[in-house]
């Protein structure tokens, strides 16, 4: 059974704009070996880091939701390790993708109500 995950990953800073696409793409595709989809990807942009972590100060944000079962985290987890690209990685359970029209329309449908 497929269950929704988000997942944040930070990139080195050192990664170029069409390295960054490739890595999602090798992202993506581990995650469909292990039967599951990716939704949505957002880069968040390079962000700097509160205090420097193994001399690193800042890094690329990128958070993917994606379908997955339970048993194929670990395993991604794992893959993920081997990719040089990828500083940290976070996965925890999402409640799915909201698409953006309707916050939109419930934010006007709020405003005519008052």
């Amino acid at each position: 059974m497929l269950k929704m995950y988000d997942m944040m990953m930070i990139f080195f800073n050192s990664v170029k704009e069409d390295d960054l696409t490739k890595s999602l793409k090798r992202v993506g595709d581990e995650i469909e070996k292990l039967d599951g989809k990716v939704v949505k990807t957002d880069i968040l942009g390079r962000k700097t880091f509160a205090r420097p972590m193994n001399k690193c100060n800042s890094g690329q944000y990128v958070k993917m939701y994606l379908e997955l079962s339970a048993a194929g985290i670990d395993p991604l987890l794992a893959r993920l390790k081997l990719n040089s690209d990828i500083f940290r990685v976070q996965i925890v359970s999402g409640t799915g993708v909201e698409p953006v029209e309707e916050k939109i329309e419930e934010v006007e449908s709020d405003a005519k109500s008052e």
